[in-house]
């Protein structure tokens, strides 16, 4: 749920955005040679894909009516973060894969925990890792998807996918002044938007509670979200493919702990109340988190496949997939939140430009400039060496 991205590169870094930065290792060498032929194709398989596990999540997660119940929306978001423990050993089997198919001998997978656990130092994975790393990154992993279920509750499903979408924004302003990233004009231009788009949706449909709360929990998940992203640069920086797969396993089983402890609480409190087994709404709930994960995984590895822009936009591309369906199942078209959730869609768009995309564009605006006076100058020179050829055919026709 917590979309951080990974790019291949060659250090631990993360781009503006926020996306982790993942360095070579056995599986990793395997997809990096990747042209950027191969790479568009990806594009088309991933982006759908990013853009359809988003939008299960948004429709199986939301309550279809008043007589059937969307799943508990802590215990959805419980399970499908320790359902993260499995990718290690999902990762150990496709690097063994990848390793017998190139000869290779199979690595084993004590050889494997050690490299991943690199990621936490030199010392390793120790208490002091987990305590200091794994777990506040673990609480806003599962309070991300958890708000977002909430506000599935209260919102229709094309205003809470348009304002996750502002999570973007977030991150640009916590990586600005947390890690004083490189300010950029645009980008503020595009926090801006996404703020008016926020307000929009919140008058969209008049200051009732259902609407107010709701787009406070969608942002709320954003928020999170973007702060997940902004912490994990802050304290690990980037990770390799194996470092990357044995964090999330770490997310996942410390989250089965942990999540079980906040979920009994929660039930004993009264504040989410779990239906008998016979009447838990099992496909729904089961759906529903094994598409969290499948977005998760999506976002996280499929950009060593593809570009970091297009897994971006299969997150975007859900937003008027779900304005249509939405439209098509009401009939209703609020003009006002239409206008929101495309103010936040082009704020978005702004937030993927890269840095020095200005100079760029000036760059090609100067050269389009130089070829049209050049193109100019030549149709000039022809109009007037025309009525002179012209001239001295005639003189001759008379000698």
């Amino acid at each position: 749920m917590a979309d951080s991205g990974m790019v291949v590169g060659e250090s631990r870094e993360t781009d503006n955005n926020g996306n982790l930065s993942l360095k070579g290792d056995e599986l990793e060498s395997n997809v990096s040679c990747a042209t950027s032929w191969h790479r568009t194709l990806w594009a088309f398989v991933l982006l759908p894909g990013v853009s359809a596990s988003w939008l299960g999540v948004s429709e199986l997660g939301q309550s279809p009516g008043s007589d059937i119940k969307p799943p508990p929306a802590f215990l959805t978001a419980w399970l499908a973060h320790s359902a993260n423990l499995l990718v290690f050993p999902l990762y150990h089997g496709a690097a063994g894969v990848v390793a017998v198919s190139r000869g290779s001998q199979w690595p084993g997978i004590i050889q494997q925990y050690r490299e991943g656990s690199q990621l936490f130092g030199e010392h390793g994975l120790v208490a002091g890792s987990v305590l200091r790393c794994v777990a506040p990154l673990t609480l806003l992993w599962t309070l991300t998807a958890y708000l977002y279920l909430l506000a599935l509750h209260r919102l229709a499903i094309p205003d809470a996918a348009a304002l996750f979408c502002c999570n973007k924004a977030f991150v640009f302003l916590l990586s600005w002044v947390l890690l004083r990233d490189r300010f950029m004009g645009i980008r503020i231009i595009a926090v801006i938007l996404a703020i008016s788009g926020i307000v929009m949706m919140a008058y969209g449909d008049g200051l009732h509670n259902d609407s107010i709360v709701g787009t406070a929990l969608a942002v709320g998940s954003a928020s999170v979200s973007a702060f997940y992203k902004v912490l994990f640069r802050l304290l690990l920086g980037g990770a390799r493919f194996g470092e990357a797969a044995l964090f999330l396993s770490l997310l996942g089983v410390l989250g089965l702990v942990v999540g079980a402890a906040i979920a009994v609480a929660m039930c004993l409190g009264g504040a989410e109340r779990w239906p008998p087994p016979s009447l838990v709404p099992w496909a729904r709930l089961i759906g529903t988190a094994a598409l969290l994960v499948a977005f998760n995984l999506l976002v996280n590895f499929g950009v060593a496949l593809t570009f970091p822009a297009a897994i971006s936009l299969g997150m975007l591309f859900s937003v008027p997939v779900t304005n249509v369906l939405e439209a098509c199942r009401s009939g209703v078209h609020n003009i006002v939140r239409l206008v929101a959730a495309g103010t936040i869609c082009i704020a978005f768009l702004l937030l993927l430009l890269p840095e020095g995309w200005d100079d760029k564009a000036w760059a090609l605006m100067d050269k389009v400039r130089a070829r049209w006076r050049s193109a100019s100058e030549t149709c000039e020179e022809g109009s007037e060496t025309k009525p002179q050829a012209m001239g001295d055919v005639t003189a001759s026709a008379f000698h």
